[in-house]
């Protein structure tokens, strides 16, 4: 954890570097002003930025715009999982599944953090880069920036910072496509700790078939089934 902590100011930097890729002067602002804010609290603290008491609106991800049906696998998640845990979101969009993870975190009062990994490039020609702002801003007026550490970038990248059986959970719902899924899990099943769980979306889901065949592949009949999502917890 020191060593991941140590190398989140390159990664803060990274970040707010990418800030203003949508002309606009108000999103460069907020990304800078809150990663920033974001870095300096959490090194003084020596990583330990775990609040509660000032979130209002814990149900306030009903508010932020997304894809999310997947609510009991965080709720199993967060049962699971001890003070100091890790997790790790790989696809957050405008995080309306970080922020209902996050909240819940907060109800239950567990010293988790949760790595949010994203490009946040847009995930077409219609959806603009300047969704890290948004899911900046959606993160603030959630409360949740003492619990969610964005990590601006590819899966695969955001994989090599942290150590192997390091991270208590992990959820994949990223790039759907066969190829990219298979990658993510090759990436983040060595990271998952003995006992820990991995987990991913559109496990059921006609129009994304390569997440099953790539699920199926790697982890064979181990696969729990939630919906449509899948969770598998590693056993030593």
């Amino acid at each position: 954890m020191k060593q991941l902590l140590v190398r989140r100011e390159q990664r803060t930097k990274d970040a707010t570097s990418h800030a203003g890729q949508s002309n606009s002067p108000v999103n460069e602002t907020l990304e800078e002003a809150v990663g920033l804010d974001y870095y300096r609290r959490w090194t003084a603290s020596g990583g330990n930025l775990h609040r509660f008491d000032h979130i209002k609106n814990f149900d306030y991800f009903e508010k932020i715009p997304g894809w999310f049906d997947f609510q009991d696998v965080y709720n199993f998640a967060i049962s699971q999982a001890h003070d100091g845990a890790i997790f790790v979101e790989v696809g957050c969009f405008l995080g309306r599944s970080t922020a209902f993870l996050g909240s819940r975190i907060a109800l239950a009062r567990k010293k988790i953090t949760v790595y949010g990994v994203d490009p946040w490039l847009g995930w077409n020609e219609n959806c603009p880069s300047s969704t890290f702002a948004d899911f900046l801003g959606n993160m603030v007026q959630a409360g949740l920036i003492d619990i969610i550490v964005p990590l601006r970038m590819m899966s695969v990248q955001a994989g090599r910072l942290f150590d192997d059986q390091s991270v208590d959970f992990c959820f994949i719902d990223g790039d759907h496509t066969y190829e990219a899924v298979s990658e993510d899990l090759r990436t983040w099943f060595p990271k998952i700790r003995n006992g820990g769980i991995i987990g991913g979306h559109d496990y059921i889901n006609a129009l994304h078939a390569g997440v099953k065949q790539a699920v199926d592949e790697f982890f064979k009949d181990q696969v729990t089934v939630s919906g449509k999502s899948w969770h598998v917890r590693k056993t030593a």
